[in-house]
């Protein structure tokens, strides 16, 4: 039985068995298996953070998303999650058109990564939090540009 579906799941790939399979499939049961998009992600991005006081700013500090991959990652990687959601966050974010900032300073995503930047800030001393996103392209080079920067918001 295991075999057939082995057999079912692998077929399901091939142009003259991949219409009937998914009509024949109405449980939806065999898997769908997207290893390689039609335009793969090539951009890496990270997120930079802030504090302010009257007196005072810190340095741009990076966010870690999760903990570096253990070497079994690829079975078993839950901390992919975070890495996503922070990529996707970013997508949303980025693909706002930019007349309109308040319907980003409004939005879910924004308020998504604001609420993180807040969190990791909830010990320091400042009173005013400012985050960026950085792209970095791994095939044109090592180069971090700023993307995104958010307004300074008040550290609650």
């Amino acid at each position: 039985m295991l075999a057939k579906y082995f057999i079912i799941s692998v077929m399901r790939y091939f142009p003259f068995a991949k219409n009937w399979i998914d009509r024949a499939d109405t449980l939806t049961l065999i898997p769908t298996w997207t290893f390689f998009a039609p335009e793969p992600n090539s951009t890496d991005y990270y997120l930079f953070y802030r504090v302010f006081s009257e007196d005072f700013q810190s340095p741009w500090r990076l966010t870690e998303f999760g903990n570096k991959r253990a070497w079994y990652g690829f079975l078993w990687n839950p901390n992919r999650r975070h890495r996503k959601a922070f990529f996707d966050l970013c997508q949303l974010i980025l693909t706002v058109p930019v007349e309109s900032q308040e319907e980003i300073l409004f939005g879910v995503p924004y308020l998504l990564v604001l609420n993180h930047v807040n969190y990791l800030c909830r010990h320091d001393l400042g009173q005013l939090i400012q985050f960026t996103i950085a792209r970095k392209v791994p095939c044109q080079g090592d180069n971090l540009s700023q993307v995104f920067i958010s307004n300074t918001h008040q550290l609650s």
